[in-house]
């Protein structure tokens, strides 16, 4: 078979035919006369046009001449490497649709699929990235160590407390620490001002995560030696101001669930041994020992 060339007419049907999206069935709409063929190369655009969270994809072409031509259709998970889908559809004319074609379930992640469109001597192929599946009411935090790895009595799951060093934050007035999903994600950062004896905690939120918050509550306590949970005390809201007085460290502790769409997100580590989080568990023995 010779390489296709994009001809005129092909050109002219971008002006007419909308652009591919996700069906009503669940399954990505892929058009092929409504893509720029220039352009499948280009990462903003297969984002934007070839990218979707689709339970299977559904490819359509109008078959050019009057003429009835071999059609075949492929997909290639681009990971593996693994041809999962290959139909010969015979001779077909007029509009040609692929009808539902249901993708494995790959784990989490994006997959990367080749799509692969023969029609008599012309070859289609063209990128889709499957996106992982929205993600519902799950729970999040700011940053920091498991509460498990703090004290045994404070929590058994996968949730983090933060340990403010309250003497930095009062010089600088400023401080911003991450906020953590589904123990993988990041979805944005908890923005903590001081003023006066006082923090106040709000979020900002990445916008790729389209995140939707069900509830939440802010937990800061000073005296981490008497903690025996750590949703001890008021709980309290974003923008509330909260008391620290001098106190040098506190444990910030902010339980919420989410919904998000983790597709776009940047993941995290865990490590106690260096870095930042070596540096939550010295405040935190420090807040022990009452220093």
């Amino acid at each position: 078979m010779k390489k296709r060339i994009l001809p005129l007419w092909l050109l002219l049907c971008l002006l007419v035919f909308p652009i591919s999206g996700l069906a009503d069935d669940g399954c990505f709409l892929m058009n092929v006369d409504a893509l720029d063929m220039t352009r499948l190369n280009q990462n903003d655009y297969v984002q934007y046009y070839l990218s979707a969270q689709a339970q299977g994809l559904r490819v359509t072409k109008q078959i050019p001449g009057a003429d009835a031509q071999p059609v075949r259709l492929s997909l290639t998970e681009m990971n593996g490497k693994t041809l999962v889908f290959d139909k010969d559809y015979g001779y077909q004319s007029g509009a040609f649709d692929s009808g539902n074609i249901y993708l494995p379930y790959l784990g989490g992640g994006t997959v990367p699929y080749l799509v692969t469109l023969y029609v008599g001597d012309m070859i289609y192929a063209m990128p889709f990235m499957q996106l992982q599946a929205r993600l519902y009411s799950n729970g999040a935090c700011t940053y920091g160590a498991h509460l498990y790895d703090l004290s045994s009595a404070l929590g058994q799951d996968w949730l983090m407390g933060t340990m403010l060093d309250l003497n930095a934050l009062r010089a600088q007035g400023y401080m911003a620490v991450d906020v953590c999903a589904s123990n993988r994600y990041l979805i944005g950062q908890a923005d903590i001002y001081y003023h006066e004896g006082r923090i106040s905690v709000t979020l900002s939120l990445n916008p790729s995560a389209n995140a939707e918050i069900h509830n939440l509550s802010i937990y800061v306590n000073t005296q981490c030696a008497a903690l025996g949970n750590a949703a001890q005390g008021t709980a309290y809201g974003q923008g509330d101001w909260i008391p620290v007085g001098d106190a040098p460290s506190a444990l910030l502790f902010m339980p919420m669930t989410v919904s998000y769409d983790p597709a776009m997100l940047s993941t995290f580590g865990y490590d106690l041994s260096h870095g930042y989080l070596h540096q939550q568990l010295r405040l935190w023995q420090e807040n022990l020992a009452g220093m």
